[in-house]
């Protein structure tokens, strides 16, 4: 007969270890996920008909990813570890760093937390199916990106108009980075666009003619791919056969 004593010690020392493969293998996604955005992060595109500082990355996509699939803090420390080992390396891109920090941050954690909460409620509810599950959970992606983008945008906008733009004026304006010749760049990408677009004669309307809008496409491109992708994706994510 087992002592009921040896049996309480084993499962501690069970519990003890499954904590730390867990522990584990969430520092390895971490590294994982941080890599994968940070090699993204040099994969720009650059924009036919647009001013040449502007260029679209998708390094927030893995973040969002790994938001979705470990919670708020693991996709926030992604974007802090992709951010600071970014500006350790290129010491020029310091002011866009900090705004698009700022920005994936508030964006991450905003879907990451409506997608949590969403879950966790789904989860009390018993004899849902396979697929009634999936999509629920690509709409809770969906909601919760969207949820995101909102106030994303506003602090982008309020980022160049008071702080990136204004520093570039400041300390590369002699390398062509001037109030006067980005907003020159704006309207001559308007112009190419549409041959009736208005002039534009301040730095905040060109943001929210040009940077605003293509900062919403990448945003809902990431929220919709991760939301096709995640489901199918998620076993892996976990470590084991079936979905989360």
């Amino acid at each position: 007969m087992q002592n009921k004593d040896t049996n309480v010690f084993d499962r501690d020392s069970t519990s003890v270890n499954r904590k730390d493969k867990h522990t584990t293998r969430v520092a390895i996604s971490i590294i994982a996920f941080t890599a994968i955005s940070f090699v993204m992060r040099y994969f720009s595109l650059k924009i036919p008909f647009m001013p040449s500082f502007i260029s679209i990355e998708f390094s927030v996509f893995p973040e969002l990813i790994a938001t979705i699939a470990y919670g708020p803090i693991i996709g926030a420390t992604v974007c802090l570890l992709k951010t600071a080992i970014h500006i350790g390396i290129v010491e020029t891109a310091l002011i866009s760093d900090i705004s698009s920090l700022l920005v994936e941050l508030v964006f991450v954690l905003t879907a990451g937390i409506y997608y949590r909460n969403t879950i966790l409620g789904t989860r009390k509810r018993k004899n849902k199916s396979k697929n009634k599950s999936n999509i629920h959970r690509r709409t809770a992606i969906i909601k919760g990106g969207f949820l995101g983008i909102i106030p994303a945008l506003i602090i982008q906008f309020l980022m160049a108009n008071f702080f990136v733009f204004p520093m570039f004026d400041k300390y590369y304006g002699k390398y062509g980075y001037s109030f006067d010749k980005m907003l020159l760049a704006f309207n001559d990408a308007l112009h190419r666009i549409s041959s009736n677009a208005p002039q534009l004669k301040a730095m905040w309307q060109g943001i929210l003619a040009i940077n605003i809008p293509l900062s919403f496409i990448k945003l809902t491109l990431v929220v919709l791919i991760t939301a096709l992708i995640y489901p199918a994706i998620s076993p892996y994510l976990h470590f084991k056969k079936h979905s989360k």
